[in-house]
């Protein structure tokens, strides 16, 4: 279903990420997106131009 974690592998001609690495791998991509700040900026900006 849309928005859940798949937990079968997937593959076209190369795999992609193991399933059983998504949690981790999320992990660390969503930490590292929130320690740099991109986020609250895109948000300030957004606002700054719809408010």
């Amino acid at each position: 279903m849309a928005g859940e974690l798949v937990t079968v592998n997937i593959a076209k001609r190369t795999p992609f990420c193991p399933a059983r690495n998504l949690v981790p791998y999320a992990g660390e991509v969503f930490g590292r997106l929130a320690s740099s700040g991109l986020l609250e900026q895109l948000l300030d900006e957004l606002i700054a131009t719809t408010g």
